[in-house]
């Protein structure tokens, strides 16, 4: 029985097994990403508290990465969700990553 139901389950599970083929194959080097901007991130915020400017780098840095983030979630038709612009939206996680946790670290 081909319901509507029945069409969209079946269309989830395409896009769903897609993106796990994608994120599988990818695995090791999105996690490198990962980790090298989680290493840059917490290098960033540990040698910045020496210059006066450590927060206005970090707000614009901010600013940059979410303004990347809302053109390539934006846009879903314009990007292809593979090559550089994902390996830079991982490194972008990292290093966000790493000021999270080194913030907590100056906090306690």
């Amino acid at each position: 029985m081909d319901t509507r139901l029945n069409e969209l389950v079946r269309t989830k599970l395409l896009r769903i097994s897609r993106e796990w083929r994608f994120t599988s194959r990818m695995l090791p080097i999105l996690l490198f990403l990962v980790l090298l901007g989680f290493s840059a991130g917490s290098l960033a915020s540990t040698t910045l508290p020496d210059n006066r400017w450590s927060g206005s780098v970090i707000f614009v840095l901010l600013v940059l990465f979410e303004t990347m983030s809302a053109l390539y979630y934006g846009r879903k038709d314009t990007f292809e969700r593979g090559g550089p612009i994902i390996w830079l939206q991982y490194t972008k996680l990292g290093f966000i990553l790493g000021l999270f946790v080194d913030a907590f670290k100056v906090g306690s």
